[in-house]
């Protein structure tokens, strides 16, 4: 499984979409992915995904639980797989 995968978000179809509006929804969501694994992987800020979120009409507090879902359905479900950013050893101290 792809760890970032939960965080994701996907492309908005739109039936009254024309070719320019399809490529534009791309390259809207390219962004996103990029930005979500900058934060995530790079240590960007918060702030700035939400802001993007939010340009491209997506709701912040909407995606938030979203990806709370999705972390909550991974570990229910015993999906956490070793080496990604969800396991988790604990140390002998």
């Amino acid at each position: 499984m792809d760890e970032l995968l939960i965080f994701g978000t996907c492309y908005r179809e739109n039936s009254e979409y024309n070719n320019a509006d399809a490529a534009r929804e791309m390259q809207q969501l390219l962004q996103r992915q990029q930005v979500i694994q900058n934060t995530l992987l790079k240590g960007e800020d918060f702030d700035d995904l939400f802001d993007l979120l939010e340009e491209q009409g997506i709701d912040s507090a909407e995606y938030v639980d979203m990806v709370e879902s999705n972390v909550d359905f991974v570990i229910c479900n015993d999906l956490i797989v070793p080496h990604t950013i969800f396991y988790y050893e604990p140390t002998n101290s």
